[in-house]
């Protein structure tokens, strides 16, 4: 299971909208040669959501592109708009926006709890580590849902379930 579960968090660009393209404001300075603000693509993006330098882009001054990870959330969330791409319908530029937000936290979660299994866990936070594990790797029916709670209840959760891990790793 938690070979698959580690799965998750690996960038699957093929099966992406470039949402890290379009998301994702940078700043010019060593790891990007230009200026882009959040919600606009980056001027290096293809109409089929591929990067033109994509071969070149340290050289280029991109070296920040190659460093990022979305952690899978990139493709989690295209897969939920499936043919309904923001190129094609450009209204869906800003949910598929805030739902990459929300999918990145998720995932970066995803990766403290995988982490966590290191740590000599007593029963019950063996039990609420396994228990956030499913509540944030929904199937394909419950992605929208996860995503929505994640916010109010989810996120919460798991900030709750890391501040018990003081208790473990301080001893």
């Amino acid at each position: 299971m938690v070979a698959h579960i580690e799965n998750l968090l690996t960038p699957d660009c093929e099966n992406c909208q470039a949402l890290c393209c379009l998301a994702l404001a940078i700043d010019k300075g060593p790891e990007f040669a230009l200026d882009k603000p959040a919600g606009m693509p980056c001027p290096n993006l293809r109409t089929d959501h591929r990067c033109k330098i994509h071969e070149n882009l340290t050289d280029l001054g991109f070296g920040g592109c190659v460093k990022y990870s979305c952690l899978g959330a990139g493709q989690w969330v295209s897969a939920l708009y499936g043919r309904e791409t923001w190129r094609v319908n450009p209204q869906n530029a800003r949910p598929m926006m805030d739902d990459f937000a929300i999918a990145r936290e998720m995932r970066a979660a995803l990766e403290l709890l995988i982490a966590a299994a290191r740590l000599p866990l007593p029963d019950a936070l063996e039990e609420e580590r396994q228990a956030l594990i499913t509540t944030i790797t929904p199937g394909p029916e419950e992605s929208r849902a996860a995503l929505a709670c994640w916010p109010e209840t989810t996120k919460p959760r798991h900030q709750a379930f890391l501040v018990s891990l003081r208790a473990v790793v301080s001893h």
